[in-house]
């Protein structure tokens, strides 16, 4: 009896996870794209414009750049009868890309969003699979539960116990390297270590996309209800403080927080610069793609820029709202929003008056 419980409740799962994976797929952008009937050619034509460490383009820039490959793509066979500009427009209704329009900038600039970095990531692992069970990744995951299992631990006695091991294995260790050398790691196993690393890597800039994302969701979302719900500027600003918090206290804000302090302190990133040339002096980085050669070599420069961007996005936030209920645009804002508001009741009200057919004069 007790079996068939198991079942019953593991059968409500399953429809459960079912239902959210339905919810998911039509709200999902990154679902949208996969299963789009051309999104071989989306994703090739995305990973073509936004190659590597470029994030943004111009849409002068887009639009030259897709047209070209569209006829490309034509002539192998891709249905494209569209032009790049109405591609363009399409993927940004479909949540694709994301335009902006910087203040003071006449040109438009295209992104991808979260949803398309998510897709792109998934395509590229189908491209390129990763290496599985590999002695490097299975190594980072044996570290990573023994510093957890430490980091933990309150029983004083057992850490100092671990600490008197690790110093006896220092001992041990410096005595064999007197007494043989250096015993160096083969030069797969370090091609292999790069590869885990950069695949680590990799993995960092979706995390800033969904950290920017969420940041602007919120300033959209604390402008309306300063509008919609007629707030004064007092609790406006309130808003915009607790706004700020939900993003710092969210999962994506701690993480980047931490990556961004720890980036950013003098003393760790000079170490790991100086790790990184250390690195790309051994013999085995010749034996790198170009790609991962350049990858690793602007590896902190890159991470430092993405880092920047989110880090501009969260502080103006607080910035660009303040400046919002301390000036006089939220009272006329607040006033607009009202007027509509009205007009539109009275509309409501006089469409259950009036016949559909009657002219009015408005």
């Amino acid at each position: 009896m007790a079996w068939n419980g198991e079942l019953i409740v593991s059968s409500v799962n399953a429809v459960a996870d079912a239902l959210q994976c339905q919810r998911v797929a039509s709200e999902s952008s990154a679902w949208s794209l996969l299963r789009s009937s051309n999104a071989p050619a989306i994703a090739a034509a995305f990973r073509s414009v936004f190659d590597g460490q470029r994030r943004s383009v111009t849409g002068t820039e887009f639009v030259e750049e897709l047209n070209p490959l569209l006829v490309e793509l034509r002539e192998e066979g891709f249905d494209l009868p569209r032009n790049a500009v109405g591609y363009i427009s399409d993927w940004v209704k479909a949540g694709f890309l994301i335009r902006r329009s910087p203040q003071g900038m006449q040109e438009e600039f295209y992104e991808l969003s979260t949803d398309a970095i998510t897709a792109l990531d998934y395509i590229s692992v189908l491209l390129k699979p990763r290496k599985s069970a590999t002695r490097s990744r299975l190594s980072t995951v044996a570290e990573r539960l023994t510093s957890l299992a430490i980091d933990t631990d309150p029983d004083e006695s057992h850490v100092l116990a671990r600490l008197e091991e690790e110093k006896k294995q220092i001992e041990r260790r410096i005595a064999l390297v007197q007494e043989r050398g250096v015993d160096v790691i083969s030069e797969d196993e370090a091609l292999e270590q790069v590869e885990n690393i950069l695949s680590l890597v990799a993995d960092i800039p979706s995390d800033f996309a969904r950290v920017r994302q969420a940041t602007e969701e919120l300033d959209q979302n604390l402008r309306e209800q300063i509008l919609v719900d007629e707030l004064s500027a007092a609790e406006g600003l309130d808003n915009v403080f607790r706004g700020v918090d939900v993003i710092q206290d969210s999962d994506e804000g701690k993480s980047f927080n931490g990556f961004y302090e720890l980036l950013f302190d003098r003393e760790q990133s000079t170490r790991l610069e100086s790790t990184l040339e250390s690195i790309l002096s051994r013999p085995f980085v010749e034996d790198l793609s170009t790609d991962q050669r350049a990858e690793l070599r602007w590896l902190l420069r890159n991470l430092e820029e993405h880092s920047d961007e989110v880090h501009n996005s969260m502080t103006s936030l607080a910035r660009s709202l303040r400046r919002f209920v301390q000036s006089r645009e939220v009272e006329s804002q607040q006033a607009l929003a009202s007027a509509i508001n009205h007009a539109q009741a009275l509309a409501l009200r006089l469409g259950h008056q009036v016949n559909p057919s009657t002219k009015i004069g408005v």
